[in-house]
């Protein structure tokens, strides 16, 4: 089930459930989503017989500039399982991103369209706990 406000362009709610026959699990959702040309928002709670599970994430835009948060969050465990941060800048015929992910990874990675049947790009990965690195 879907309903979108007139009055207010580009939000949306979103209700669901799930039954499953063979296990006899139930779960029922209930999604957000707010979007314009330089805000992205979601979020959603999954209530299931394990508990009640919280996504949510935000991405932000501007002249080719971009900032992003995402969460998740286990009301059963009290804990936050997911927590993640990126930014980065695409451009024309390329794009540099970079994010933390869960406090323990450090990602980066660059993408150029050299021309229509040509691109290269490049990613790497630092975990900080152990100090791997890998490079793509």
């Amino acid at each position: 089930l879907t309903f979108e406000p007139q009055k207010v362009e580009g939000l949306k709610f979103t209700f669901g459930t799930e039954w499953f026959p063979t296990s006899g699990k139930t779960s029922a959702n209930v999604k957000t989503a707010y979007k314009r040309n330089y805000l992205n928002t979601e979020g959603d709670i999954d209530m299931s017989v394990t508990g009640p599970v919280f996504n949510g994430s935000t991405v932000l835009m501007y002249n080719g500039w971009y900032g992003g948060y995402q969460l998740t969050y286990n009301g059963t465990t009290s804990a936050l399982t997911n927590n993640n941060i990126a930014c980065g800048y695409f451009g024309k015929d390329f794009t540099v991103h970079g994010a933390l992910n869960n406090i323990a990874d450090v990602v980066a990675s660059v993408h150029h369209q050299i021309n229509k049947s040509t691109e290269v790009a490049m990613s790497t990965n630092y975990n900080l706990q152990s100090g791997n690195v890998s490079i793509a």
